[in-house]
């Protein structure tokens, strides 16, 4: 993707790889830019130089001699985000939800492994499990004959790759140390995470966005230790929105629960939207209360 003003190139463990004057590490090294290919330049503190091209959003090092063991993490700001999958029907009618409600917190039935900024497991009383997420639904058109348009879903929240899953015990509990903390004070972050073993994510809420986040996981060599900014980051994949009957459905609006935060209505959405099933356009409206919470691997 391409991406518009300023970016970090670091180091996994958050060492800028861009170097000033005297070969230091810096993320604000002198840029040196091509005006008739719009291609920028900057030293390495490997020697050599990284160009860097944001139209296509490609970069190179040349003249330079990279650790084998080095594993870059480029943070920047793209202009735009694909949100859809790569299907090749086509996409219309996008309709967006921003759900700041509290997610169901840890229960002796369901772990949901939500967490505390210290570390310790939220109570099931929380107030801190904020779930932040954006749900996305859109027209999927139809791929080949015999198919009808239909609406599709996914869901976003703030969140970090680890790049891996993380190891369990059949309990529930990790088989490996989990810490998160905040790579510039060291300290705390600001509110309440959740980690999703299987998928190897941990989810933040609102109150650590754009946060720059050190997660470190077990040891040795299968150990982690990266330092991420809180972004954006997919949730779930994208699927069909569950319906009967199903023909040529269009135009899906969708808005929250008005009931609130009531413990078994809290992830209810309401969804509104026009079908061709009877032969003329119709409104149709139905609930939809999706239980989204982490896996354990196996």
């Amino acid at each position: 993707t391409n991406w518009a003003g300023t970016f970090l190139l670091r180091s996994s463990t958050g060492v800028s790889v861009l170097a000033d004057a005297l070969g230091n590490p810096t993320d604000t090294p002198v840029q040196t830019v091509d005006r008739e290919t719009g291609l920028q330049s900057y030293p390495t503190i490997f020697g050599g130089r990284v160009t860097i091209d944001p139209g296509p959003g490609l970069i190179r090092f040349t003249s330079t001699q990279l650790p084998k063991s080095l594993q870059l993490v480029f943070t920047y700001v793209p202009r735009q985000l694909r949100l859809t999958g790569g299907s090749a029907s086509g996409y219309s009618a996008p309709s967006t939800l921003f759900d700041g409600r509290l997610a169901p917190s840890n229960t002796a039935v369901t772990p949901a492994l939500w967490f505390t900024p210290s570390g310790a497991l939220e109570p099931s009383n929380s107030t801190n499990t904020l779930a932040d997420r954006l749900l996305l639904t859109a027209v999927r058109g139809a791929v080949s004959g015999g198919q009808t348009s239909r609406p599709i879903m996914s869901s976003f929240r703030y969140g970090i790759r680890l790049g891996r899953s993380v190891s369990v015990n059949a309990n529930g509990s990790f088989n490996e140390a989990v810490t998160v903390t905040d790579a510039v004070t060291n300290g705390n972050i600001a509110g309440a995470y959740q980690i999703d073993p299987a998928a190897g994510r941990i989810y933040f809420t609102h109150l650590d966005d754009n946060r720059l986040v050190r997660i470190r996981v077990g040891s040795g060599p299968s150990g982690i230790d990266i330092i991420r900014p809180v972004t954006l980051i997919g949730e779930t994949v994208e699927e069909f929105v569950p319906m009967e009957n199903a023909l040529n459905e269009a135009n899906m609006a969708l808005f929250l629960d008005p009931v609130g935060d009531t413990a078994n209505r809290r992830e209810m959405i309401w969804m509104i939207w026009s079908s061709m099933r009877k032969g003329a356009p119709s409104l149709f409206f139905q609930t939809m209360a999706r239980k989204i919470t982490p896996h354990l691997p196996n």
